[in-house]
C-alpha cells in the first residue's frame, strides 16, 4: 500500500479453468525491490 514494504495490502487475483488446477501450473510473485520503482503492485505470473 502506497509503495511501503511494510503494508502489502494490495491482492490481485488469477482465475485459472477447473480442469487445469489438476496439472502441473507454477505461480510465482514478483519480488519487491525488483518491482517497487514502476509500481505498488509485484507482477503475478502464472505459467501453465
Amino acid at each position: 500500500m502506497y509503495k511501503k514494504e511494510e503494508r502489502p495490502y494490495h491482492i490481485d487475483y488469477t482465475f485459472v479453468p477447473r480442469e487445469l488446477l489438476e496439472s502441473n501450473i507454477k505461480m510465482t510473485v514478483g519480488e519487491y525491490n525488483d518491482w517497487i520503482d514502476a509500481s505498488d503492485h509485484m507482477p503475478l505470473v502464472v505459467s501453465i
